[in-house]
């Protein structure tokens, strides 16, 4: 079962985060699979679509246990439930079987409109740059501090923002310390799952094959069930 639901957990992750954090940045500290020491690495990150008349073709794609692998498939209109923008031109597939595929600026928002799919735009920040915001390189709450921001604005329990918590903390923290890749602006799912799976060149913590199936899977019903719908709008131009 993924997740450490020990109560003490916390505190030792706001302990050991915030130590690393201040070793990583005094000493200049760099991960030897940073994305510069390796220019192939990169391709990990790739996400490209192609829009055609019968679905979207995922030419590229991180993630290999998707429903699309890491690319050279194709999702049918029809297994589509819809489509979700944010304000930087990136988007989400919803699919019928409760999957979030991830789109980049590769699309063209009329294409979409033409497939005739409900599309919503998010108004607000999204559930996972929420939760990963103790994570980002700036001034932000920590953890047990965002633990209570979550029950209060998603409802979730915090015996499973403990879980997620013991399971995500150390791998998206050192995916971004460690590395030097040093975000502080957002981290969303793309990042937590990258840091998770032992095939991207930045994670550092990954699961094993089938704890990142699981965690996988876990993570998109998450969103599905706790993300604030309040939030979408539908698009209208």
């Amino acid at each position: 079962m993924l997740g450490n639901n020990n109560p003490s957990s916390i505190n030792y992750l706001e302990n050991n985060l915030s130590a690393t954090r201040q070793f990583s940045k005094s000493n200049n500290l760099k991960s030897t699979t940073s994305p510069s020491s390796d220019a192939a690495d990169d391709s990990y990150f790739n996400i490209s679509v192609q829009i055609n008349q019968d679905g979207i073709l995922f030419k590229e794609y991180p993630f290999a246990l998707s429903s699309v692998g890491r690319g050279n498939s194709i999702v049918p209109f029809q297994a589509i439930r819809e489509f979700i923008l944010d304000d930087s031109n990136h988007a989400e597939i919803r699919t019928h079987n409760n999957e979030i595929l991830f789109m980049r600026c590769d699309f063209n928002i009329e294409d979409l409109k033409k497939t005739n799919i409900p599309i919503y735009t998010r108004q607000s920040i999204d559930l996972w740059s929420d939760i990963t915001e103790p994570f980002l390189d700036s001034s932000v709450p920590q953890v047990e501090e965002k633990v209570e921001q979550l029950i209060s604005r998603y409802s979730i329990s915090r015996e499973e923002c403990e879980k997620l918590y013991s399971i995500i903390s150390e791998p998206v923290f050192a995916y971004n310390f460690e590395t030097m890749l040093w975000e502080y602006v957002s981290l969303d799912l793309v990042d937590v799952l990258s840091s998770l799976d032992k095939n991207c060149p930045l994670s550092q913590k990954p699961l094993s094959e089938e704890k990142f199936k699981e965690f996988y899977n876990y993570a998109n019903n998450f969103t599905l069930k706790y993300e604030n719908r309040n939030d979408f709008t539908k698009y209208t131009e």
